[in-house]
């Protein structure tokens, strides 16, 4: 390399940094094609704008991941506190490293863990929701005032829970009280050698009725009736 370009070389700042190697090939094209000293000082100077411009523009774009890694911790730790408000949570204090890159992945997953909590409350308070519904219309009972707009806490599902238990209760109770009227009703009308012609008994004791007619309250007060009625009616014949 001429002791020119060396000069020139080391008295540019930003190409004093650049290995010797490609000045040395730069030296090499310019003495190919015949550039003079003027000329080859504002090439250097050509180099040292391009090379400024270049480490400028990378700065910003990685001034810009920054910004997008701060935006993306304060959005994580915005949604973190909305979901542990809403799960009933403490709040969530960061412990970890203050590196961003690290900060970041460790609140992504904890984010991660607390929607697939939501997530999956949400699913069970459907699926309860809708035993309860089915219990509900089949005995004419109401059900637990649990909202499903927002996340239910344990409480909430525990409330739905503890009303399903009692409609199980309920319904199997009713359950035996059918089975037992109904042998009873037909055992009558055997004794008494009738026939089962009212339609109400007909469709509740010689068919099999569905789960809806059977577990009604007014289906079961009306068998009581009825078999309080043919009871009576096998005494008094006695």
């Amino acid at each position: 390399m001429r002791e020119f370009i060396k000069r020139e070389a080391r008295q540019t700042v930003t190409i004093r940094e650049v290995p010797e190697r490609v000045v040395k090939e730069l030296d090499a094209i310019w003495e190919r094609l015949g550039f003079e000293d003027t000329q080859i000082k504002e090439r250097l100077e050509q180099a040292e704008a391009y090379m400024n411009d270049l480490f400028h523009r990378f700065i910003s774009e990685e001034k810009n991941l920054e910004d997008e890694f701060v935006q993306s911790i304060n959005e994580y730790e915005m949604n973190i506190a909305s979901l542990n408000l809403e799960l009933g949570h403490p709040v969530y204090t960061y412990r970890g490293s203050h590196l961003l890159i690290v900060k970041e992945k460790i609140l992504k997953e904890e984010h991660q863990r607390l929607k697939h909590q939501k997530d999956q409350r949400m699913i069970e308070l459907m699926n309860l929701k809708q035993e309860e519904s089915d219990l509900c219309a089949k005995m004419g009972q109401t059900s637990a005032y649990v909202s499903s707009e927002k996340i239910p806490s344990s409480t909430d599902l525990n409330l739905i829970k503890e009303n399903i238990a009692r409609l199980k209760l309920l319904r199997d109770q009713r359950w035996s009280e059918f089975n037992q009227l109904k042998d009873q009703i037909k055992t009558s009308h055997k004794i008494l050698h009738e026939r089962v012609d009212d339609p109400f008994l007909k469709n509740m004791v010689i068919e099999e009725p569905d789960s809806f007619a059977a577990l009604n309250s007014d289906n079961l007060d009306e068998l009581r009736e009825q078999n309080k009625r043919w009871t009576d009616e096998k005494k008094r014949r006695e």
